[in-house]
């Protein structure tokens, strides 16, 4: 298996919870952030936590790193973690994903050695889709996509999805596969907080 380190982006504003830190929900007794340190720790040699203008504390066997341009949304978060990261590729899920699990990134890391493999080619980024659109916050970045990201930044282009498209990126579509699919699911408000804790406790 290809040794990756790992980035949890917490720095968001959270406006749609009411200012709530959305890594700092709970289910199933476990903290949002929680969840996916425990998951990253099986794939990942080293984990990073990405924060913003607040700090929301330390995790044990983490790295926090701050971003070196506030103010850009998760673009900066990313350039923070690929400038920090010691191996050649970082898994990065954000903070509002509950159902996250590590077998959804060795799904990914796979995918990129059979590409490899067969073609010869290795991707820059392994990224999911759903209906054809990409998720650029679950997704497999290489170190190689740092100049991009910085190229980005400095033109004042803020989407992580044009890094992506700026790569040369692997596409892994996720809709016939419902088991991957659902760990996709992001809580951004308290409703779909409250809809997860009443159906949402089974694995």
């Amino acid at each position: 298996m290809i040794k990756t380190d790992a980035l949890i982006l917490a720095g968001g504003k959270n406006r749609r919870m009411q200012g709530v830190y959305k890594g700092d929900l709970v289910i199933r007794q476990e903290s949002f952030v929680d969840h996916l340190v425990r998951e990253m720790r099986q794939v990942a040699r080293h984990i990073y936590l990405s924060y913003g203008a607040e700090e929301h504390g330390e995790k044990p066997d983490c790295q926090i790193v701050r971003d070196i341009h506030p103010g850009c949304g998760p673009i900066s978060g990313l350039e923070a973690g690929l400038t920090v990261c010691q191996e050649e590729y970082l898994l990065v899920a954000a903070c509002d994903m509950p159902r996250m699990s590590a077998d959804f990134y060795r799904m990914l890391l796979a995918r990129g050695e059979e590409e490899a493999q067969k073609s010869g080619r290795d991707p820059e980024c392994i990224v999911p889709t759903l209906g054809g659109l990409p998720d650029n916050l679950a997704a497999v970045y290489s170190k190689r996509m740092l100049p991009v990201i910085r190229d980005l930044i400095r033109e004042k282009q803020y989407r992580p999805r044009l890094a992506i498209e700026r790569s040369d990126s692997l596409y892994v579509p996720l809709d016939a596969l419902p088991e991957y699919r659902r760990m996709l699911q992001n809580i951004n408000t308290t409703e779909e907080y409250q809809a997860l804790l009443q159906g949402g406790e089974e694995r």
